[in-house]
């Protein structure tokens, strides 16, 4: 029988939890503040984000991303978003990775979403870029 390890406290207004995952490894499970809730999973031994969920206005993207493996700059890039700040009940969404690959105008960035697709960020010799995904449509055909 295993028993379930947890740190719970409060840290600048930010509430936290930390349990021990099936390895005995401590990691990040809830943060919770007035602005935000965050809660993470151990799937296939790493760490994954579990749900995320805004419940205030002019939330700092910057407050989220300083909890999560990706910059300010890439959750934007991802979210296509143009502001800095969220509102609540914005639909943040998380990639599960990203990968850089060398392209014509420079560096295309490859983001893994939370199901399995793609995103791609495709600089332009412009210096503007473009977004292209792929995704499985209602009859489960792969499409892009």
């Amino acid at each position: 029988m295993s028993k379930i390890f947890k740190i719970t406290f409060t840290d600048k207004e930010t509430f936290q939890s930390w349990e021990k995952d099936d390895n005995r490894i401590m990691y990040l499970k809830e943060l919770s503040s007035d602005d935000f809730d965050i809660s993470f999973k151990i799937e296939n031994g790493k760490k994954a984000l579990d749900s995320i969920e805004i419940k205030a206005d002019n939330v700092s993207l910057e407050k989220i991303a300083k909890y999560m493996d990706y910059t300010k700059e890439e959750l934007k890039e991802f979210n296509h978003l143009e502001s800095d700040t969220l509102n609540k009940d914005s639909n943040l969404q998380i990639p599960v990775s990203k990968k850089e690959i060398e392209g014509g105008h420079g560096k295309i960035n490859q983001y893994t979403t939370q199901d399995g697709e793609y995103v791609f960020i495709v600089p332009n010799g412009d210096s503007s870029t473009s977004t292209y995904a792929t995704f499985t449509d209602g009859f489960n055909q792969k499409g892009a």
